[in-house]
């Protein structure tokens, strides 16, 4: 079986990709989490619900009624 030599530049380089793509898998595993999790998901459409009919407050009544309390 004949050797196979890899530089310091391809070896970092591979590094740099492994990093990436656990990132990405990380981001995956997350994103099948929530999709999993029905009182989140849920959760997630009453709120864009409300954001499309406009039951929000600006950051500005939020922390008025915060410092109220």
């Amino acid at each position: 079986m004949e050797a196979l030599r890899i530089g310091r530049k391809s070896l970092a380089d591979i590094a740099e990709k492994v990093s990436e793509l656990r990132d990405d898998m990380d981001a995956i595993l997350e994103e099948l989490e929530i999709l999993l999790d029905g009182d989140l998901t849920e959760s997630i459409k009453r709120g864009e619900r409300d954001i499309r009919e406009s039951r929000t407050h600006s950051f500005e009544e939020f922390r008025k009624a915060v410092e109220m309390k």
